[in-house]
């Protein structure tokens, strides 16, 4: 037993513990639980009475032992998704969408984070293209994986596509039950990451903005006014109303403190899967930098940036696009990108305020931490998201 705690402890050390759960699914004796800490972030909790000390967990960890077989890009794609109802939905240019509608047309299962109906963040299953929207736009918040990496295996072995999209940590979680192997029919999709924030700091947060009234709807990318990247917006009810508030991110708490890199997960500062090569078959995200690296895209609604990792990755894309008309492509080197999206390669800075905002946050409440660390001034941040980009570049020079 004692043997089995001394193995568990070195994969939960605070700094590099990403709360994935492969030491739960491969686990045995079926001895560990994955459970909230007290700054709300998922860990694996031992059962020291059923431990047997085998050393699996230790063994299949992640954290530990890194496999990667995949290539090192020279070039990276711009994407861009014509049909104007996905993009309008997705956060950036709707890459994810285009991958996931083709694994379900194929009767696949696509894997995403959605919120429930308490806006927290779990990573959910869908069959059909109906449920897509449930998955689509960004959710700045650690997913709660549950039971998705046993739903994964068990799909799998009917013989069905899977589509499994999350953070880099989460899929290298998942391969981690596949003993680092990658089967044929498993898509895996990691969306560039700066960091997440915990499930519990966000309903902080919501608690304060449903004094309001009962929130219906929370978007952190919302781009039905001002486009790509610049407001959120949340729907709620006050009496028998329905009312929606926009808000440029700039004048949000929340945003503020995620942008500043102050509440992420404490791995997230260590972390060994912002590097090339990636470690899934696809990596999306937002095309930072696109004005000045792209020619001919329309930037107002959204450009994703697409990294196509191995073969499998680059084979299915191309005969995936080569019959369809409705999307935009363009090729970068990845040299180029890389000064604008910097957690390709390396992980978020930590600053010296993270060790101390969740107890602050405990003790205080979400307003006191948000004021203490965030100067925001919400009549400044909306006359700047006014300004076009082009123009903000010439006052910047």
């Amino acid at each position: 037993m004692q043997r089995g705690v001394m193995l568990m402890n070195k994969i939960d050390k605070v700094q590099t513990c990403t709360g994935c759960g492969a030491c739960s699914f491969i686990c045995p004796k079926e001895c560990i639980s994955m459970k909230e800490d007290a700054e709300g972030f998922i860990k694996p909790i031992i059962d020291e009475n059923q431990c047997v000390g085998c050393g699996i967990c230790y063994n299949n960890c992640p954290q530990v032992v890194t496999v990667n077989k995949n290539l090192i890009p020279d070039k990276v794609y711009a994407f861009v998704n014509l049909d104007e109802q996905i993009l309008h939905r997705s956060s950036s240019g709707g890459a994810f969408s285009y991958l996931a509608n083709y694994v379900l047309e194929k009767k696949g299962v696509v894997f995403g984070a959605a919120f429930d109906e308490n806006f927290r963040v779990k990573t959910i299953s869908i069959e059909s293209r109906d449920e897509l929207n449930k998955l689509q736009g960004s959710k700045y918040i650690e997913s709660d994986l549950g039971n998705s990496f046993e739903k994964v295996h068990h799909f799998l072995s009917e013989g069905r596509f899977v589509l499994f999209s999350g953070t880099p940590c989460q899929i290298a979680g998942l391969y981690a039950t596949f003993n680092k192997k990658r089967p044929d029919k498993l898509l895996t999709v990691e969306l560039l990451c700066h960091g997440v924030p915990s499930n519990k700091i966000f309903q902080k947060y919501l608690e304060i903005e449903n004094k309001k009234g009962q929130i219906l709807e929370y978007s952190f990318r919302d781009k039905a006014k001002w486009g790509w990247g610049n407001w959120g917006s949340y729907k709620y009810l006050k009496g028998n109303k329905e009312k929606k508030i926009y808000f440029p991110v700039a004048s949000d708490y929340f945003y503020s403190l995620y942008f500043k890199n102050n509440i992420f997960r404490t791995s997230c500062y260590e972390c060994h899967h912002a590097s090339i090569p990636r470690g899934s078959d696809v990596t999306i995200g937002d095309f930072w930098g696109a004005e000045k690296l792209l020619r001919g895209f329309s930037f107002k609604k959204g450009i994703s940036l697409l990294m196509l990792n191995n073969q499998k990755a680059f084979d299915l894309f191309w005969s995936m696009t080569n019959s369809n008309s409705n999307i935009k492509i363009q090729e970068v080197l990845l040299e180029n990108i890389i000064p604008y999206n910097k957690t390709i390669v390396m992980p978020s800075e930590k600053p010296a305020a993270r060790d101390i905002i969740y107890e602050e946050l405990e003790q205080y409440g979400f307003y006191y931490v948000g004021k203490k660390y965030c100067k925001i001034s919400k009549f400044n941040a909306k006359i700047r998201r006014y300004i076009p980009r082009w123009i903000k570049g010439i006052l910047k020079k």
